[in-house]
């Protein structure tokens, strides 16, 4: 059966609600690679468009996918951004000339909010909740039969006027037996990765998901609303691991990120991959995103020995009242001297801040500037406080009337004050104007940077004249 993929994200520029100022990567939707690679390993045909890398209208979007075989399944994963977008695409999809698909969407948003999808008269056929790999392979078989893939776990649709919500399928248990992603639909397709990673050498960036699962309670968290779904950790072994990374490396990638929410929370599989890439003479380069408090200085050594040069901090606040109230348990003591320590090995860090958290105050904003600047990150992002749906900070702030808005680049999402919601963005970039133009800061990281977009072309380019021109708008 043909099967068409769609990411859809909010960059479509004539739609302007759609669109963000607050510059971020572009990465690809790896869970669409794992689904991809399942689905033609049993046979499927497999097609992939993304609105991510490009900068089009919602019209070159359309015909673009239209003209795609879309006889058979097209799945959809929305972001954050798109839900009003995906009910939009998906009917204009259901009335194309070229034939009616059968719709399912997949990914975080479609598993905490199916009941924004599935409706009496909805152009979206079925729902999958959590891990979609092989639910989607289930209803694809189905689908390939002629048969209704009803009664399938981890599904949601609509049947005899009556939303149906299957039960939960077990999560993927060993994550050794799934294929690597196909990522010869990512590889070189206008990608990019901005965070200091410092290469003397031209990025060709691969993303790898190594494990998946956090079992840590911020409140701000939604269990199914990240790629690696759920609270229980699973981890693959550090050999399989290496397996994809060998893979990637003959593909021509030089530079891995490693998107899991908790890449250093096994630190014995840690050490077994730094080895590994250690002594493999790939000399990939390679960033992840870790906690504090998994940090010591014979692993942060390790990781730079093994090609680590970033690091991506979850820091939130520098206050500890807010920290408290967002469940987040990190200790500010250990913040400055691990980041003191990567400096002094040549590791580059990235601070991660909330701001707008449900009771935080002026003064809070203040000591969180204050404390980013004593501690020194590399670089920083400032996020604002999101409660999406499935969260713990949902059932108390979220708002399912602005759901459409839920995005942590974007305005808070919660509460009907915009003269607060404007004096946040304010400050954010306040923050970023204060941290990111001191002398020392623009010396120490201007050169690197400038270096860094010669070496990476146009993309890079863009990218910083788009930080200049956020940070002092």
């Amino acid at each position: 059966m043909k099967i068409t993929f769609i990411n859809l994200t909010y960059n479509i520029k004539d739609m302007p609600a759609n669109r963000l100022l607050h510059p971020r990567h572009c990465l690809p939707p790896l869970d669409i690679g794992y689904c991809a690679a399942l689905l033609e390993k049993q046979g499927h045909e497999v097609d992939f468009f993304d609105t991510a890398p490009g900068n089009l209208s919602y019209n070159d979007i359309f015909d673009k996918i239209s003209g795609l075989p879309l006889e058979g399944i097209a799945v959809i994963k929305p972001n954050e951004m798109a839900y009003e977008l995906t009910l939009k695409l998906a009917a204009d999809l259901k009335k194309a000339e070229r034939g009616s698909p059968y719709i399912i969407i997949i990914g975080p948003v479609a598993s905490a909010s199916f009941n924004y999808f599935i409706f009496k008269g909805s152009p979206i056929d079925l729902c999958v909740i959590g891990e979609p790999e092989y639910t989607l392979l289930e209803a694809a078989e189905r689908l390939s039969c002629k048969r209704p893939p009803d009664q399938i776990a981890g599904t949601a649709y609509f049947r005899n006027d009556a939303l149906i919500r299957e039960k939960d399928r077990d999560y993927i248990a060993d994550l050794d037996n799934l294929l690597f992603p196909k990522h010869s639909l990512f590889i070189g397709k206008g990608y990019k990765f901005f965070y200091p990673s410092m290469m003397l050498k031209r990025k060709k960036l691969g993303l790898i998901l190594s494990s998946r699962g956090c079992p840590h309670s911020c409140s701000f968290c939604s269990p199914v609303s990240r790629i690696s779904y759920g609270k229980p950790y699973r981890a693959r072994s550090a050999g399989n691991v290496m397996e994809e990374i060998n893979f990637l490396g003959k593909l021509g990638v030089n530079f891995v990120y490693f998107i899991d929410d908790l890449f250093s929370y096994d630190k014995e599989r840690l050490k077994k991959i730094c080895l590994g890439l250690k002594y493999n003479g790939l000399r990939m380069r390679w960033a992840a995103q870790c906690r504090i408090d998994d940090l010591d200085e014979q692993l942060l050594r390790l990781m730079k020995s093994a090609g680590c040069l970033c690091i991506n901090l979850g820091i939130e606040s520098g206050s500890e009242k807010v920290l408290n109230a967002l469940h987040k348990n990190l200790n500010l003591a250990n913040v400055g001297k691990t980041v003191k320590l990567c400096k002094k090995i040549g590791i580059s860090t990235v601070g991660n801040f909330i701001l707008g958290a449900p009771g935080e105050e002026d003064s809070d904003r203040e000591i969180t500037v204050r404390f980013a600047k004593r501690v020194n990150f590399d670089i920083i992002e400032i996020l604002l406080f999101t409660p999406y749906p499935g969260s713990r900070a949902f059932n108390d702030y979220g708002n399912p009337g602005k759901i459409n808005r839920y995005c942590r680049y974007d305005k808070l999402a919660y509460g009907e004050n915009q003269a607060y919601n404007d004096k946040i963005e304010k400050f954010r970039k306040f923050f970023y104007r204060d941290y990111c133009l001191r002398p020392g800061f623009i010396l120490r990281n201007a050169p690197a940077y400038v270096y860094s977009a010669v070496l990476n072309g146009s993309g890079e380019w863009k990218f910083l004249k788009k930080v200049t021109r956020y940070i002092l708008s």
